[in-house]
């Protein structure tokens, strides 16, 4: 038996797997001709997910890529401390021989770090301060809006991140939407039957998401709907799978009855 099997597969039992055209994976019990992932034991094929994360790492050819950006960004920090150490070297030996142009060059990068300096300053200040949330909502700063509902999500009420997920930020609009997925609510329906019709790609995807958690035939009807007509496939990927956590759809078929005659 395959056991666990994911929305949307369809499991194909051949003699021939290298012969199914457009195969996504091919798994026999000995090495073929095709790339093929070898499961030596078959008394439960894909038990607790097992096929689908071995398969994965043979199959995926973006994995060494994913790693890379990983390890980079690991690394990031070690690098960011030595270009700050190369830049106060510089700067103290350009001192010692042209003192004005120093001061110039430390004057441009004061002004070119005053910004994250008052962005941390703004959300000391609303960390210490709770009860200014409500003017850091209204207000026309975009990183203000941003900071609120990032910093003091819990505290906002559900009108709160409707009128968000209705924001001029298609970044607020985003996290407005993850945060109102977590409550799981289907007050949120109204909110999100405008979020998949959002201009933003991924806004939609979130949207998506969020309907395939909060469930219900309201949200089955808006993914049927994002299914026929979304343009971009990302955004019908996204309600395909969260389609399949409210009525799952698998498939395991045998080729030699397929190929067997009528009635059989």
């Amino acid at each position: 038996p395959i056991r666990r099997r994911p929305h949307g597969t369809l499991w194909i039992r051949t003699a021939n797997p290298c012969s199914i055209k457009g195969a996504s994976m091919v798994i026999s019990s000995h090495p073929m001709e095709c790339r093929t992932l070898v499961v030596h034991e078959s008394s439960e094929l894909n038990h607790s997910g097992r096929i689908i994360a071995e398969g994965s790492k043979l199959f995926d050819d973006n994995r060494c890529m994913r790693r890379g950006i990983g390890l980079s960004l690991k690394v990031l920090p070690l690098g960011v401390i030595f270009l700050m150490a190369w830049i106060s070297i510089g700067l103290a030996r350009l001192y010692l021989r042209m003192p004005v142009m120093a001061v110039f060059v430390i004057l441009l990068y004061l002004s070119g770090v005053s910004v994250p300096v008052y962005h941390a300053w703004s959300l000391y200040c609303l960390e210490n301060h709770p009860q200014e949330i409500k003017t850091y909502l209204s207000s026309d700063s975009e990183f203000k809006r941003y900071q609120a509902l990032m910093s003091m999500h819990e505290e906002l009420s559900n009108k709160d991140l409707k009128r968000l997920s209705g924001d001029s930020s298609a970044r607020v609009r985003l996290n407005a939407i993850i945060f109102a997925e977590e409550r799981r609510s289907p007050l949120f329906m109204e909110m999100l039957f405008h979020c998949v019709h959002d201009p933003q790609l991924n806004v939609r995807t979130k949207a998506c998401h969020a309907l395939g958690q909060i469930r219900g035939k309201t949200a089955r009807d808006l993914l049927d709907e994002v299914l026929r007509a979304d343009p971009s496939w990302y955004v019908r990927d996204y309600a395909y799978r969260a389609m399949g956590r409210q009525r799952p759809v698998s498939m395991v078929v045998r080729e030699d009855k397929r190929q067997s005659g009528p009635g059989q």
